[in-house]
């Protein structure tokens, strides 16, 4: 029940309070060992002077007061990720393959999730305060109903647990609905961002279709690739790519862009 709260307050934690080593917190190190257990550092001004001035044309464009960091870490899988503390995870493999275009959009993607930072949080502890609230709610309604002779004997005491970690389970899994439909928001969100700060929408379409193809091809090819089921979509955080294509497209047609007039 207090899952989430805790991960937050351990994210804020970790971000704030616990001394760093080389710059990156260990909350950013567990994120980054769940991807790989090879080499990672912080982007560098030298020897990534193309990456950090293209990284700081698009965070200040975005209106961002303070630098976030761009952490690099050896993967073999393409990979862009923002995380709590606000940074910026990107793999080497990603850096390989993207053209400087695509690489801009990529960050412009995660650079707009970085300003929806803040609605994150709210989102995800107004979840957990609902979740604390409903359940005492159901304990507290099953407890009625119990004998007060027998609230406090084992047979009580198993019912109302039960019926906690049972309404527990429930309640999160209906609030999980709205928290997934709030995710999926914030993807077209971002890739929105994207669009607006790169200014080219067909760089943004290209990493879609590429992560797609990226992902098809880490799969077993002897499994039956599977269309997404309504539950799986009704709890997936992600839109599915044809709806962010088409949604990116929409944009296009709105802002009547065409190619990049910023960065080629």
């Amino acid at each position: 029940m207090f899952i989430g709260i805790y991960d937050s307050l351990r994210s804020a934690y970790y971000a704030f309070f616990v001394p760093t080593e080389k710059g990156i917190t260990p909350h950013e190190v567990a994120a980054i060992k769940e991807r790989t257990d090879k080499s990672f550092r912080l982007a560098d001004a030298e020897s990534d002077r193309d990456l950090i001035k293209l990284f700081t044309h698009l965070y200040k464009k975005a209106g961002l007061i303070r630098q976030p960091k761009l952490i690099i870490y050896e993967s073999n899988k393409p990979n862009a990720t923002c995380l709590h503390t606000g940074s910026i995870m990107l793999s080497t493999e990603l850096l390989d393959r993207q053209t400087k275009a695509e690489l801009a959009a990529t960050l412009a993607h995660e650079i707009t999730h970085l300003a929806q930072k803040k609605a994150i949080h709210a989102v995800d502890i107004l979840q957990e305060v609902s979740i604390i609230g409903l359940t005492t709610l159901i304990g507290v309604s099953v407890a009625k109903r119990v004998n007060p002779k027998e609230r406090a004997s084992t047979k009580g005491i198993l019912l109302i647990g039960t019926s906690l970690a049972l309404g527990e389970r429930i309640v999160r899994r209906l609030l999980d609905i709205p928290a997934f439909m709030f995710q999926r928001a914030c993807e077209f969100d971002a890739d929105r961002g994207a669009v607006i700060l790169t200014e080219n929408p067909e760089a943004l379409i290209t990493n879609l279709q590429n992560y797609d193809t990226w992902y098809q091809s880490t799969q077993n090819p002897d499994t039956p690739v599977k269309g997404q089921t309504f539950l799986n979509r009704l709890y997936s955080n992600h839109p599915t790519t044809q709806e962010r294509i088409a949604h990116v497209q929409q944009l296009k047609r709105r802002l009547k862009m065409e190619n990049s007039k910023i960065i080629r």
